[in-house]
């Protein structure tokens, strides 16, 4: 909302739409993690529902190690994609470092 109220060209609303759905997956990749390996305690909500759902999940289809393999990946992907907005884009690189690594 912030990019199309202030009329970004559009060599930034793609760069930062890019970022949205790279950072969307990295947050719900994080999210199927911490269902996983999380407690109750750190997430503030209740553990290991997911696979009781029988929901399809990255960890699921990944493995553990296959799901954070995909975070760096897609971290990093934002991360260039930011590149074309410069140092502007320091407040969404820091978002997504912190999605990144949540732990809740």
């Amino acid at each position: 909302m912030g990019a199309i109220s202030g009329r970004a060209s559009d060599t930034a609303m793609r760069a930062i739409t890019t970022f949205g759905e790279h950072i969307g997956l990295v947050f719900q990749i994080v999210d199927d993690l911490l269902d996983v390996e999380g407690t109750p305690e750190l997430s503030g909500k209740r553990t290991r529902k997911d696979a009781s759902a029988g929901k399809i999940t990255y960890p699921a289809v990944l493995g553990i190690e296959g799901s954070r393999s995909e975070v760096r990946r897609l971290t990093e992907s934002a991360f260039n994609v930011l590149d074309a907005l410069g140092d502007r884009a320091a407040p969404l690189r820091e978002l997504a470092s912190a999605l990144a690594k949540r732990t809740g």
